[in-house]
């Protein structure tokens, strides 16, 4: 971004909630115009965006307003080359009057968005004195996947609290496969903590792409049984 006026009071404001975006993501940034840090009106007419791809395309963006801000739509995120490729860069430019002035100002994002090759179907958790995650996955094209998430366990106080993160990883063929992702019980021993255990912020990656595919919001399923042999 050129900054042109680095004193004015007007700025724009073009926030992304991350530079990895899973292949179903709903939006690529919100607009917010500033003017001393307090928000400013804007109409949609007044607000251009696109989408320029690694691959030299250049792709008109939709602005939808969405709870008093304006929202970036998603297009052609099928089509994106993956970020091993390189990233992709949202444009936005606006241009208004204010206070009787007429303000332009332009702004640009980049961030990477996978194909999607597979996606997290069941998750189960299993408790002990080992607990394990059993990651079952859906893979659409052969690749090296990686899950990773963060086991929650209990504390003396009797609240779950963030215990540590692992992740697994393994190349997958098509078809529905499970990735088991082991915590190390004699560590959460270590720190007093114990079960019951959850188990949050599951995402799923592809390798072969650098890129995320999936995060998992739903809550994980808590099994309570020994583990097969093959999983010991």
């Amino acid at each position: 971004m050129t900054v042109k006026e680095p004193r004015s009071a007007y700025a724009l404001r073009l926030k992304q909630s991350d530079t990895a975006l899973t292949p179903k993501a709903d939006r690529l940034g919100n607009i917010t115009l500033m003017f001393n840090d307090k928000e400013r009106a804007l109409d949609g007419d007044q607000i251009s965006a696109e989408l320029r791809t690694s691959d030299q395309r250049v792709i008109p963006l939709t602005v939808r307003a969405e709870q008093g801000q304006w929202v970036i739509q998603p297009e052609a995120m099928a089509s994106l080359p993956a970020p091993i490729h390189g990233l992709q860069e949202v444009w936005v430019d606006v241009r208004t009057e204010q206070d009787g002035l007429n303000v332009r100002r332009s702004a640009k994002v980049a961030f990477g968005v996978g194909q999607p090759t597979a996606s997290l179907a069941d998750t189960q958790l299993v408790q002990g004195a080992e607990p394990r995650a059993l990651v079952q996955v859906d893979v659409n094209t052969p690749s090296r996947f990686e899950a990773r998430a963060v086991l929650y366990a209990t504390n003396a106080k009797g609240a779950l609290v963030p215990a540590m993160e692992t992740h697994v990883a393994q190349s997958l063929n098509s078809g529905r496969s499970e990735l088991v992702m082991p915590f190390d019980g004699e560590l959460l021993a270590q720190r007093g903590l114990q079960a019951p255990y959850a188990l949050r912020h599951l995402r799923l990656f592809d390798q072969k792409q650098l890129a995320l595919l999936e995060q998992q919001s739903a809550p994980v399923r808590l099994v309570d049984r020994p583990l097969r042999d093959d999983l010991r």
